[in-house]
């Protein structure tokens, strides 16, 4: 019951990820488009984890490797100033950087590590080193909510 939860968590924050781009430019379009992405990987990866979807190693892996890709990047797309109106960006981003830094940065390892394990697995309760595909997703799920509750500003 506990793997439901987390993949549930995971699930919620897909419908928030997809957000309004009208009226966003420059850097704060970029980003919104890059959470767009990141939501469309999260379509592909949680259904697999979920079992709601049949397991491909190979689309587990792309998908895991986008992520990862836009954790990496997330850092650089959030430059002082460029806050407020249309952004989600919460105020504590600039706040706290070395929080929200440490979150993209735990993003990236954590959907690195699913692209690594999917290759090695036969199906999403199989263990590499003591982590499975459910159990990274749940992490991932995780860190997608910590960052939507402490730095993005809530949909109204």
């Amino acid at each position: 019951m506990k793997r439901l939860h987390g993949l549930a968590l995971a699930l919620s924050f897909l419908g928030g990820a997809v957000m309004s781009h009208q009226g966003a430019t420059g850097i704060v379009l970029e980003r919104m488009e890059a959470m767009t992405s990141l939501s469309d990987a999260m379509k592909v990866i949680v259904p697999m984890a979920r079992g709601a979807a049949p397991f491909d190693a190979d689309a587990l892996a792309l998908a895991a490797n986008n992520v990862a890709e836009i954790g990496a990047q997330m850092p650089m797309q959030f430059p002082e100033g460029s806050g407020g109106h249309p952004s989600m960006a919460a105020p504590a981003v600039w706040e706290d950087r070395a929080g929200f830094d440490r979150q993209a940065g735990f993003l990236t390892e954590r959907a690195a590590r699913l692209a690594e394990v999917a290759a090695l697995v036969e199906d999403v309760q199989t263990e590499v080193d003591g982590d499975s595909v459910t159990s990274l997703v749940q992490d991932i799920g995780g860190t997608c909510a910590a960052c939507h509750r402490g730095y993005r500003i809530p949909d109204e």
